[in-house]
């Protein structure tokens, strides 16, 4: 059997794994709303250059 203790440290060793892949980052933001709070999951994947170049664009959206 595999405990919640090893899925969570396979997933995030997965979760790391892709936001490298994809030079991404993730934050967490908590917005009170009228009817209580609200998270967003921002993702940001950085610009990457290449010879001065750019080979990937910046970007940020929301989960």
């Amino acid at each position: 059997m595999i405990t919640v203790k090893d899925r969570e440290k396979e997933f995030r060793k997965d979760l790391a794994a892709l936001l490298a892949k994809h030079d991404a980052d993730i934050h967490i933001d908590n917005k009170s709303r009228a009817f209580g709070n609200v998270y967003f999951i921002q993702v940001s994947l950085d610009g990457v250059y290449k010879d001065n170049d750019l080979v990937r664009e910046y970007g940020e959206f929301e989960l």
